[in-house]
């Protein structure tokens, strides 16, 4: 991943960079790579494969086949995984803003780590 937040100014400018090459990758091998954008980012990635993909690569072997997943992300590309939860009866949360598919929003990273903390509290006291 590229991310170009401390320079939104050169979003075009590194796009073209990056076509360039990956057409020039594409052009030599059989590598099929993706220029994926994102939130202030590009990210490569290899053709047909994505969050959603490797969740469901995880949900196919223990210990997680007989689990319920819990997606928590904040970029376009973690829409993949969003759906995918949702096929395996999982759950679904988006940070900072209202994505497609969330059962709820987090407000911020912070946000977050905290609800996690409290969880994971809540969990160990119970196991005391």
């Amino acid at each position: 991943a590229l991310h170009f937040r401390k320079a939104p100014d050169q979003e075009q400018s590194l796009r073209d960079q990056i076509e360039s090459l990956l057409d020039d990758e594409r052009e030599s091998s059989q590598i099929r790579p993706e220029l994926l954008g994102g939130k202030m980012l590009f990210e490569i990635k290899s053709a047909g494969f994505n969050k959603g993909t490797a969740l469901d690569q995880f949900m196919a072997h223990a210990p997680f086949a007989s689990r319920k997943p819990v997606v928590i992300g904040d970029d376009t590309t973690d829409e993949y995984a969003f759906e995918r939860a949702a096929s395996h009866g999982g759950l679904c949360f988006s940070v900072g803003r209202l994505m497609p598919g969330v059962a709820a929003v987090f407000e911020s990273p912070d946000h977050v780590r905290r609800s996690l903390a409290h969880v994971l509290s809540v969990a160990m006291s119970e196991m005391l």
